[in-house]
């Protein structure tokens, strides 16, 4: 089993993320859509990774139309922002009140590091994106620094 799907197996048995209300797995799209649009170029290992974790988990059984609304809502937002920090950054905020309580929220910024790293490269954009949603999502830095070093560990 490769580094990529063990971690999405691990993060596909967590019970935090079972469950989830429609609201939350439309909060979790727009916070993976952020993490894929960070540089502004999307590559199609990030397509691929972006669609195992919102397609492939438990929360998609039975409601893969409605989830594919959210990802076309996501992606229009996030491409009529223009690349303005501020907008993606309030549609953060605004995903981190729906998601609820800190465990939810740290394991939504885990999968955002796991797409941001699924080309083995954190580009400065992604960098500086995932920096801010774990600020929005009251991750502490060092914290969410230790979560992307381990998914850059070998």
């Amino acid at each position: 089993m490769s580094r990529w799907q063990s971690l999405a197996k691990d993060i596909g048995s967590d019970p935090v993320l079972r469950n989830l209300s429609a609201a939350q797995v439309a909060a979790v799209v727009d916070v993976l859509a952020l993490s894929i649009y960070a540089d502004g170029d999307v590559s199609p290992i990030e397509v691929a990774g972006f669609n195992m974790l919102v397609f492939d988990l438990p929360w998609a059984k039975g409601h893969a139309e409605t989830i594919q609304q959210h990802v076309a809502d996501a992606v229009g937002r996030i491409r009529a922002s223009a690349g303005d920090e501020a907008q993606r950054r309030a549609m953060a905020e605004a995903a981190a009140a729906g998601l609820g309580g800190a465990a939810l929220r740290e394991n939504v910024f885990r999968m955002a590091a796991i797409l941001a790293n699924v080309d083995f490269e954190l580009e400065p954009a992604e960098v500086d994106t995932l920096a801010w949603l774990a600020e929005v999502f009251g991750i502490d830095r060092a914290r969410a620094q230790a979560m992307v070093d381990e998914l850059r560990a070998p």
